[in-house]
């Protein structure tokens, strides 16, 4: 069964202004941010939370890639940023743009992958930017550098997250606020994304897709999507 807890309000996140963005481990805490406060911590049924950094407080999107916490903003100069080292839970922390990515731009959510064995850790990001169109990046060497940019400023992308296979990527998207498309870049490290957005979905009137995100579903709500050909009830 489902059960929903709600007992954390924090009175301190994001006051007059919007909540955007939050990113978790395991649920038992967790970091948000949004356009005022800055990115902040806190644990599940708090009130109050832990403000990471004094030095920015518009937040566009907070997620996690690698063990590392990561921010997306378009002010004080930052762009797509690492916060302190691994996940940082106390104030004073440095928040720091990738390097060699590009300071300008408009980003929103980022998706990192690891497709290249010669290069450690995580090297390739899709960035959404709503000024740019959907960006893909490369870590070569030690500095992030633009393959491809996939549709135009008009698109509005926005949200993005994906699946990888061995080196192909299936990304989901949104754009112009109310579509969600789905691309499939088969083109590997350091490579031009050689996918074509195909829709998927159309929000409905007076509705906007503000974001994507996987979640995980258990085997009996798996079991319960079969076709009755293939399910194996007890």
């Amino acid at each position: 069964d489902l059960s929903i807890d709600s007992t954390t309000a924090l009175t301190d996140f994001a006051s007059g202004s919007s909540p955007r963005a939050g990113a978790s481990v395991d649920g038992t805490s967790f970091w948000v941010g949004g356009g005022a406060g800055g990115v902040r911590f806190a644990a599940i049924g708090a009130t109050n939370s832990i403000s990471l950094s004094a030095n920015l407080a518009n937040v566009r999107q907070v997620f996690i890639a690698g063990s590392q916490l990561h921010l997306s903003s378009q002010s004080s100069g930052i762009r797509v940023a690492t916060v302190g080292t691994g996940l940082p839970a106390v104030s004073g922390q440095t928040i720091t743009n990738l390097p060699g990515s590009s300071p300008g731009g408009s980003p929103y959510a980022v998706f990192m992958a690891d497709l290249s064995p010669s290069q450690s850790g995580l090297d390739t990001a899709y960035v959404a930017d709503d000024a740019t169109g959907l960006i893909k990046w490369s870590l070569v060497g030690s500095s992030w550098i633009t393959n491809s940019v996939t549709g135009v400023d008009a698109d509005d992308y926005r949200g993005v997250t994906g699946i990888v296979s061995g080196t192909s990527v299936t990304l989901f998207a949104t754009r112009g606020g109310n579509q969600l498309v789905v691309i499939t870049d088969t083109s590997g490290y350091n490579a031009a994304q050689n996918g074509t957005p195909v829709l998927m979905s159309t929000a409905g009137t007076n509705k906007a897709y503000r974001g994507v995100a996987l979640a995980p579903v258990s085997v009996v709500a798996l079991m319960s999507q079969l076709p009755l050909a293939f399910r194996s009830d007890p």
